[in-house]
């Protein structure tokens, strides 16, 4: 081998070395970027979690209220229509009482 085949494959080699050195550089900022897009999209993700937390506390608070206003409502009906029981026999007393009072005036 020559000097000047030693030189060339020198040069060569020098080359290669500093390409392979370049794209592993390039490779380790692309590994950073990387690793910083997964931290942001954990970040995201737990504050995604967060947040439906957060709603289905709220849900089951509806859901619980909505129960006990179901509730509520039920006894109220069945008031009303007690209720309106109640108020059905008084007008019918109050009718009997009356037709009775007419059917005992003397006629004038």
């Amino acid at each position: 081998m020559t000097n000047e085949e030693f030189q060339r494959r020198r040069e060569f080699m020098l080359e290669q070395q500093a390409q392979f050195a370049a794209d592993i550089q390039v490779l380790r900022e692309l590994q950073e970027h990387s690793v910083s897009i997964h931290e942001k999209a954990d970040e995201r993700i737990t504050r995604v979690e967060n947040v439906v937390m957060r709603l289905t506390d709220i849900v089951e608070r509806v859901v619980g209220t909505v129960e006990r206003v179901t509730t509520v409502q039920a006894q109220a009906d069945k008031r009303l229509a007690e209720t309106d029981d109640r108020l059905n026999a008084l007008i019918a007393v109050v009718e009997n009482y009356l037709s009775e009072r007419r059917d005992e005036k003397p006629p004038s």
